[in-house]
């Protein structure tokens, strides 16, 4: 029954691997291969297919005078292999699940990007990475008219296996980056447009500084007419008590 775990040639290798091991003991032989295409059965294959798009910010609160492009890199992963819920690890001391975390990093700035972490990749799994694109990417040595964009690099990390880790290069086009900055700027000039007309009524710049000139100069003729009232009535106090007097 054992030699259904795996092609002849393949036994056979394994078989040749662990002989002087067992120093002839062939039981003992037949139990380390039989331990080893479990292990490999477990193992995981993925495939990765990566895609990227450069878009507006989502974020409607954010200051609009602040924002920058989004690139979203959606990340297709498709397994190869037979899927496990657990992991083949028979010295752990609980049960483990398989699961995975999908990274992008920038190497030249040794930066994290953005991160996240995939579980339950049964047959085929689809899942995006978001993160802002940063002015000090058009750094030195990244001029968008002398290169075609900027590259990020792509982790698939294992958490329980060692050795299958895949890393991936993608690039982000400078001419996605320009045309989307370039969207941005109109959407905040006719914003900008049309909240000058919304208060096209109201006065502004020096017609409002007039304004305020002749309300203020008003102000200051009622306080004299005020002024002049006053007068006027602590005048005819004054005779009213020489009137008194005289009488």
């Amino acid at each position: 029954e054992f030699l259904y775990l795996a092609p002849a040639p393949a036994h056979a290798l394994v078989a040749r691997t662990f002989e002087p091991l067992c120093d002839g003991d062939e039981e003992e032989l037949f139990g380390m291969m039989e331990e080893v295409f479990q292990a490999v059965q477990h193992f995981p294959r993925i495939d990765v297919i990566l895609k990227t798009e450069v878009g507006m910010p989502e974020d409607e609160e954010e200051d609009e005078e602040e924002a920058l492009p989004q690139v979203t890199l959606t990340i297709e992963l498709t397994r190869r292999s037979r899927y496990f819920s657990r992991i083949y690890a028979p010295n752990f001391p609980k049960p483990k699940d398989e699961s995975w975390w999908v990274v992008i990093g920038d190497a030249r700035r040794n930066d994290l990007v953005a991160v996240k972490r995939v579980n339950g990749l049964k047959k085929f799994q689809t899942t995006t990475l978001v993160f802002d694109w940063d002015e000090e990417m058009y750094g030195p040595g990244n001029d968008p008219d002398t290169h075609e964009g900027y590259a990020f690099s792509f982790y698939l990390v294992c958490d329980c296996y060692l050795g299958l880790d895949q890393e991936y290069e993608f690039v982000v086009p400078f001419d996605d980056i320009r045309a989307v900055e370039e969207n941005m700027q109109t959407k905040r000039s006719a914003a900008l447009a049309a909240a000058a007309a919304a208060v096209g009524g109201f006065p502004s710049g020096s017609a409002a500084a007039d304004n305020g000139n002749a309300e203020k100069d008003e102000d200051e003729d009622e306080d004299e007419d005020e002024d002049e009232d006053e007068d006027d009535y602590v005048k005819c106090r004054i005779v009213e008590d020489d009137d008194e007097e005289d009488l």
